[in-house]
């Protein structure tokens, strides 16, 4: 059970070893570990972006929603349901949240992970004790989702593996090979200890070439163009 006020915070999940699964590149080299980088520092929630329907922002909400059913679908065994609570101290707010997390049922539609719902002052209390009970007039009950991320990450590495990507740990990046204006490539150095090999420098090529490096996208950019 997890507990929220209206003030929120989203974690969006990347996928992994630079590899998209509905895209697949030849390969992909990291610096460190897969996912070593973003899984210690993330939420773990997979979610519709419930605070952009605040927003207004629909369109967002309903690719973000999409996008969770899909993951819990494809990968149950790293996506499970996550119920969180959203605490009502003033009048307005039981309708106002209860109403709008109605509406974020209806736009997930069969891809939904379950059907939020008011609950009462006791009921609130009750599946949310340490809550400050001055003042407490109910609550609002909806689903979203928490998934492994450093498994789906793995998962991710190894499927694109299975199509006959390079995965490359330990290799990183020190610039960009251009043609025309046009990234086609990687200089990278390998960083492997006890294995021979560390210090060499691996030259990569390819047809088509796209950063995947989430937190390390500002390192990237400050590389020489």
């Amino acid at each position: 059970m997890g507990l929220l006020h209206h003030r929120r915070r989203r974690h969006g999940a990347r996928g992994s070893g630079g590899c998209r699964v509905t895209r697949l590149q030849h390969g992909t080299s990291r610096a460190i570990r897969f996912c070593q980088g973003t899984s210690s520092r993330a939420t773990k929630l997979v979610h519709g972006g419930v605070r952009y329907l605040q927003q207004g922002n629909i369109k967002l909400v309903t690719e973000a929603l999409h996008e969770r059913g899909i993951l819990r679908r494809n990968a149950p065994h790293l996506v499970k349901d996550q119920s969180f609570i959203v605490p009502n101290y003033k009048w307005w707010e039981g309708p106002y949240y209860g109403l709008g997390l109605k509406v974020y049922d209806w736009m997930a539609g069969e891809l939904g992970l379950g059907k939020s719902k008011w609950l009462s002052r006791e009921e609130t209390l009750e599946q949310a004790p340490t809550l400050d009970a001055e003042g407490l007039r109910g609550g609002v009950l909806y689903h979203d989702g928490q998934f492994d991320d450093a498994r789906l990450a793995i998962n991710l590495a190894q499927t694109a593996a299975s199509h006959g990507a390079v995965l490359l740990n330990y290799f990183r990046m020190d610039g960009l090979l251009k043609k025309d204006g046009v990234i086609r490539g990687i200089r990278a150095t390998d960083q492997a200890d006890g294995a021979g090999t560390a210090g060499s420098v691996m030259v990569g090529t390819a047809r088509d070439a796209g950063p995947r490096v989430g937190p390390g996208a500002n390192l990237m950019r400050s590389r020489p163009k």
